[in-house]
């Protein structure tokens, strides 16, 4: 998700030496890393399709962005993830959601 956006930046080198790297632009999002990691099993719904999803988060920061306002998904009840303006992009910190037989 995070490098759908259109920068990936990590100015405490959490990850390693490499400060900020580009994404590959299909989602207007940014993410900063921050030293918090999410592990944990998780339930959502998709936003789109009103579908239960089931699957698990690992990631460090924070991802802002105007396409955060179209949120792909609920995730352990609030909005998480974004979507494209054109619709044809989602993103979600939701790992293992197309393990879904819905999908």
């Amino acid at each position: 998700y995070q490098m759908l956006g259109r920068m990936v930046r990590d100015p405490d080198g959490i990850e390693g030496s490499v400060t900020e790297a580009e994404g590959l632009g299909l989602l207007d999002i940014e993410t900063v890393m921050e030293p918090e990691k999410t592990v944990r099993n998780s339930s959502a719904r998709s936003v789109q399709f009103g579908l239960p999803l089931e699957g698990y988060e690992i990631h460090l920061g924070r991802t802002t962005g105007p396409d955060t306002a179209r949120p792909s998904t609920i995730l352990n009840g609030a909005e998480d993830g974004a979507v494209s303006a054109d619709g044809k992009v989602i993103g979600t910190y939701l790992h293992g959601l197309f393990s879904a037989d819905a999908f």
